[in-house]
This record gives C-alpha cells, structure tokens and sequence, in this order.
C-alpha cells in the first residue's frame, strides 16, 4: 500500500491473506480479516499514519452492496455495480455465508458482532443464533474495552457459558425469567444501544410493562416503543396488536414516529391558542390522517414575529452535484414546512436551544436536513423529501459529507445561489396553498 503517489477511487479484495482495502485521494481504510477478529485501520492526508478505527456502515463496511430488483434490472450490466456484486460475493465466501447472514440479522453494531463470532468460534455462533438480543447486549464491552483487550474476551467467554438470566442482571436488567422471554421475543432488525437504556430504565420504573407486552407472541420496534412511551394509552389494543404484526414496523417504529409528531405539533400548536386533543386511536390509517391533518393546521398558522435561531459552524454549498442552504430563521423554517407539506415547524423549540439545526437541499433532489451538534460534530438526524418521503442514497451520503466537513464552499458559485435562491422562491410562490402567501 505504501508504492503508490496519487491514488483514486478503489475497492479491493484480497482473498489469499483476507484483507479488504478501500482508498480514495485523501484516505485509505483497510479491514484484516484473516486474524482471531477483524481489525481496521486508516490514514488520511490530515492524519498521516495507521490508526485504527471502529467502522460504522454495516457490512461489508467500506463498501455499499448494489441491490439489484425489478427496478433496475439493468443495473446488472453497469461494470461498477458488477464489480462490487462480486466483491461482496468474495467476502462472503471468505467469511462463511452463515457467519454473515448471522451479522446482517442486526442493524447496529454489525462490527462488534462479527468481531465475536470471529474470536468466539461455533460456540459464539449458536449462542447469537438462539439469543440474538443478549448478543447485541455482550457486544456492548467492546465499547468499554479494547477489541485486542484480553480482559474483554475473557469476560465474554464467561458470559456466554452464564444462564441467560445472569447475563441480563450483569448488564442491569432485572434477574427474572420473565424478562429472559421477554428478550427472546425481541426482533433484532431494530436493536439499538438506545432503546435497551430505554428498556432497562421502564422497566425499573413500570415492572407492570412485562406483563403488558407479555401478549404480544413477538416485538417489533414500533409496539415496543410505543408502549415504552406510553403513547399506547390513546390507542386500542386492536390497533397495537396489528402495529406489532406489521413488517414495515419491525425495520422501524413507523407509527411510534406520527405519534411523536402529533404530540409535537399539538404542543406547538398550544403556543398559537389552538388546542388538539388527541382521540382514542383504532387503526393505523387514521394515525396517518391525524398526522396529516395536523401538519396542515400548523403550516396555517398566521404570520408570526420573525426568531434567528443558533447557526452552525457549517457553510451553504453550491456546486455541480448538491446545493444544500441553511434555514436560520422562523420564517424560513416556516416557509420550509408549507412548500415540502410536513411538520419540520414544529422543532422550532429545538432549534431555538441551539443544539438542532435544518438545512433545506435544493439539488439534486427537493429535501429537508435536520441535524444536530454532538460532541463536537454534527449528527444527521432525519431527511426528508416532500409530503415526508424518502431521500435517494446518494443524496443522502452527500449530505453526510457536508456535516463530516468534506464538501467544500466554492465562492465562484455565487451566481449558481442566486439562481437557486430565485428557483426555490418561485416554486414556493407558486405551491403554497392560497391565502398563505404572505407568510412565505
């Protein structure tokens, strides 16, 4: 790795010593695959020397995984989407498929669970196959303890060998059985450090929390959020019973998200004199219609004296591939919701305290940004296109670029922002409801 000058874009496997490196002009990543775990490292024009890092970006980590369905078949004859297709084939059959299926069952921590089916063997892999959700709990030392560190394999390995109720009351949970059935009812599509906090601290607070979820024969991500919660008490338990059978809820609390909205707009609401109360729930269309009906409510609110809210250290961009502008004040947060028809009006509160910023991208795809400042970097939280739909990936990874620093503000691009800034006034002009102009 150390001959070459001036490197480009590249993705490469070798497969005779296990070692996958990714490297483009200002940085090299290499994962080793072929020791006891997996360890990766990098150096980049900032820092030039071999540091080691945890990948964040599930598996295989320094590369995306093209999927190919009957959308893009045609994709398939794309020479980088084949190269990468057989990229991933080769890491796979290195691995062991069944090592790998057992790793994409999660959606956090995939590196910390390949690092403990690598160093703990067979024995490892049918304990994350039985007890996925104390697997993702024991990855939980390698946050705590170096990866190399013998004090955290040890520990594992005694772990592993504990009755499963011991294994919860090390991590803080209560010792019952009860809650060992509990955790076998657990999905690990949406595992997340966060909710298991969650979880241990209601569970504390509400023992009667076991027995309600004890009805459910299995536990998506969003039932168990709700009734974590408490947003279940405006709903029939028809209504969370169908929740928890819905597979759109297990890859993401879909539901629990339109209740947090409701209640954020009703309490932003409450600032203009307009009191919503919200009705006993009985079916997932009418969340959707509450959520909508609410969304127009706020965007209708009247003109309202103009608050700056705390910017961010980053700049606007424009250039050839995205042009990403902040939002810095009330009425342009406003004007935000009305044009892209969602609630972003109501984090008003939260931008004020200046620790949550938005961000309005007016190519290549009409979206909304909303990030925030965490530990002194800058998180995305959520995008969002118009009426809340989806953002393209690759728009998404731009974005990610701009918060991580690596897109860069290009001062001869002036022209290209006024002409941007007279494209979006004209389509908000042009696409706000009637009457609401003037609050643009």
């Amino acid at each position: 790795m150390s001959g070459f000058t001036e490197p480009k874009y590249n993705t490469v496997f070798d497969k005779d010593i296990g070692t996958l490196y990714s490297f483009d002009p200002y940085e090299i990543q290499v994962i080793q695959f072929g020791g006891r775990y997996p360890i990766a490292s990098r150096k980049s024009e900032d820092e030039p020397y071999w540091t080691n890092f945890i990948p964040e970006d599930r598996f295989p980590f320094l590369f995306t995984v093209p999927v190919i369905n009957e959308k893009n078949k045609k994709a398939e004859e794309n020479k980088y989407l084949k190269k990468y297709l057989k990229l991933n084939d080769e890491l796979v059959r290195y691995l062991g498929a069944e090592r790998v299926a057992l790793v994409k069952k999660f959606r956090w921590r995939e590196w910390f669970m390949l690092c403990l089916l690598m160093n703990g063997g067979k024995h490892a892999e049918s304990f994350v196959q039985l007890n996925p959700a104390l697997s993702f709990l024991l990855s939980a030392h390698a946050m705590f303890h170096p990866l190399k560190s013998k004090k955290y394999w040890r520990s594992v390995r005694s772990l592993i060998l504990k009755p499963r109720k011991d294994i919860l009351a090390y991590f803080g949970f209560p010792r019952r059985e009860a809650v060992v059935t509990l955790f076998e009812k657990l999905d690990p599509k949406f595992y997340t450090p966060a909710l298991f906090f969650w979880l241990r601290k209601e569970l504390f607070k509400r023992p009667e929390l076991i027995r309600q979820l004890s009805f459910f024969p299995s536990i998506n991500a969003g039932v168990l959020s709700l009734i974590l919660s408490d947003y279940s008490k405006h709903m029939k338990f028809e209504l969370l019973e169908d929740i928890s059978t819905c597979e759109e809820e297990f890859e993401s609390p879909l539901s629990y998200f339109k209740l947090r909205d409701i209640f954020r707009m009703q309490d932003a609401l409450k600032q203009y004199s307009v009191d919503e109360k919200v009705p006993m729930l009985r079916r997932r269309t009418q969340i959707e219609a509450y959520h909508d009906m609410l969304v127009e409510k706020l965007n209708d609110i009247e003109d309202q004296v103009m608050l700056e809210y705390p910017k961010s250290l980053l700049e606007n961009v424009y250039s050839d591939k995205i042009i990403i502008e902040k939002i810095e004040d009330s009425h342009e947060l406003k004007a935000e919701g009305q044009f892209m028809n969602h609630c972003i009006f109501s984090y008003q509160q939260d931008l004020l305290k200046g620790y949550d910023f938005v961000a309005r991208v007016i190519e290549p795809q009409r979206l909304t940004v909303h990030y925030r400042e965490f530990m002194n970097n800058y998180r995305l939280m959520q995008v969002r296109g118009k009426h809340n739909s989806d953002a393209r990936d690759e728009v998404v990874e731009m974005i990610k670029d701009w918060l991580n620093g690596k897109i860069d503000f290009d001062e001869e691009l002036e022209e290209r922002r006024r002409l941007a800034d007279e494209k979006y006034q004209m389509k908000l002009f042009e696409e706000v409801p009637m009457g609401v102009h003037g609050n643009a």
